[in-house]
């Protein structure tokens, strides 16, 4: 909010990312930004909540983390803590053995592996590293998890209804979301710190729904920190305000001529020569030589590869 208030060209980005090393994106952005990260994990948390309510089990929701590891391997990192944690309950509850849903995960699993060996053709060259050695790593995380989740794990905690009723199971799945948060901030992959963005996605999803429930329960009781929840949601709002604000003030973006390596080219006014030196291209595309010293596991191309010449786009020219 006080980058927004700063900062007369907000509008064209997101305020989300204020923190040094990453941001935790909120659902307003996900919305807009990166629905493709959103909805396996809005998906994978919807079938959660129905194993919540033993309605589903654990081995059936593997099944629908396999499927969203097809779309989004960054939320399917987020989700499968959530994953395993699930497992251990069914396995104390001895609900862990049911033939069908294992049968359907397991051959899911098992075709889910080429694409396993896809991701990681050179996934080496994506940067990445530890985050908790970093100087500033610290005041970084604290703020950022200050000001982002933890106010809503303090809310949820001090409401006598949740402290009355929770049971243990609730208990050790509140610990783990916070634990989820730690950890993310521990480890950087991507540019932007893609794996705490997406990696957070799910746990965010399932903590917003565990708020809301504590947030209607506390108002029909008059739990006596509501005043401070509203004010921690109406600072909350600024974001997907701005969010759909952008959306009405921008015109649409028109659809891009361009080829794939010219649209993830840092700035369209770069020359051609100098395309072959963006750290997006270098980070996120696998070499061809690599593709070509394994022909034996890919489809042969039908045309010729691209290349860093080949620009069609009228900012190259």
């Amino acid at each position: 909010a006080i980058h927004f208030l700063k900062n007369s060209s907000a509008f064209e980005w997101h305020i989300n990312r204020w923190a040094t090393f990453g941001q935790i994106s909120s659902h307003m952005v996900q919305m807009f930004w990166v629905p493709n990260h959103m909805l396996p994990s809005w998906v994978f948390v919807a079938a959660y909540l129905h194993f919540r309510k033993e309605q589903l089990s654990s081995p059936a929701l593997a099944f629908v983390w396999v499927a969203g590891l097809l779309w989004s391997p960054l939320a399917a990192i987020g989700c499968l803590p959530l994953l395993a944690f699930a497992g251990c309950v069914d396995l104390y509850r001895r609900r862990f053995f049911q033939v069908a849903p294992l049968a359907a995960s397991g051959l899911a699993s098992i075709a889910v592996v080429p694409v396993l060996f896809y991701y990681a053709q050179d996934s080496a060259r994506v940067p990445q590293g530890w985050l908790i050695f970093e100087s500033g790593y610290v005041v970084s995380t604290i703020s950022l998890l200050g000001f982002s989740v933890f106010p809503y794990f303090y809310f949820v905690r001090k409401d006598p209804d949740f402290t009355k009723s929770v049971t243990p199971f609730y208990q050790l799945e509140f610990a783990l979301l916070i634990a989820l948060f730690i950890a993310f901030t521990f480890y950087y992959l991507g540019l932007a710190n893609d794996l705490l963005m997406r990696g957070t996605i799910p746990a965010l999803a399932l903590l917003a729904i565990i708020f809301i429930k504590a947030f209607l329960k506390s108002m029909e009781n008059g739990f006596d920190q509501r005043r401070w929840i509203v004010y921690v949601l109406l600072l909350a709002a600024v974001n997907p305000a701005v969010e759909v604000a952008r959306s009405l003030v921008h015109a649409p973006r028109v659809a891009s001529t361009c080829n794939l390596l010219e649209s993830w080219s840092l700035d369209s006014q770069h020359p051609r020569e100098e395309i072959q030196y963006s750290p997006i291209l270098s980070a996120y595309l696998a070499s061809r030589a690599l593709f070509d010293a394994r022909s034996d596991l890919w489809r042969q191309s039908q045309s010729v590869p691209l290349e860093v010449g080949d620009m069609s786009c009228a900012g190259h020219k």
